[in-house]
């Protein structure tokens, strides 16, 4: 009987496992995840917000080895991060509300570039191959490119921005 009821409990402690977590690797100038103050080491599980204020910052290091560094008075939701060794499940969803971000993708990126969705206002972000790029939101938004390439795409239509280039946004349409 204890058998089935530790098999029983595995058996749903499972599908929690394959959702993976960012680590706070720091944090300048405060922040928060959800409604709880943002600390170095703290974990952050989708779905959930992380703010940074005036003249903050935080780094955050997913699981697949994704690097995301958010700039002061950001509001970046982390929708959807799964991330497991054997890839089946592995997607990336964020979306970045105010601020700024410098994103170098990870392995969900790298494995199936598909899965992985950077929104803004503005436009959808999404890559080919594995990227680092940086978002700011000023309205319009601003994309710089730095390695790889990372494909927009809204309304008006779909742009594929390379290395070494830097795109304006200005609305959805």
């Amino acid at each position: 009987m204890n058998r089935i009821l530790v098999a029983a409990v595995l058996a749903l402690a499972l599908p929690l496992a394959s959702y993976a977590a960012a680590v706070v690797e720091s944090v300048q100038g405060g922040g928060e995840v959800g409604d709880a103050p943002l600390t170095r080491g703290q974990k952050i599980l989708a779905p959930t917000t992380v703010t940074t204020g005036p003249g903050g910052q935080a780094f955050l290091r997913f699981e697949d080895g994704m690097q995301i560094v958010l700039g002061e008075n950001s509001l970046l939701r982390v929708v959807d991060f799964r991330f497991t060794q054997s890839g089946v499940t592995n997607r990336a969803v964020f979306d970045l509300m105010r601020g700024s971000a410098r994103v170098v993708t990870g392995r969900v990126a790298l494995n199936n570039p598909k899965q992985f969705f950077f929104r803004l206002p503005q436009t959808q972000l999404t890559v080919d191959r594995p990227a680092d790029f940086t978002v700011a939101l000023i309205n319009p938004a601003y994309v710089t490119v730095n390695v790889g390439s990372v494909i927009s795409s809204n309304t008006y239509g779909v742009s594929t921005l390379g290395a070494g280039s830097t795109s304006v946004v200005a609305t959805n349409s």
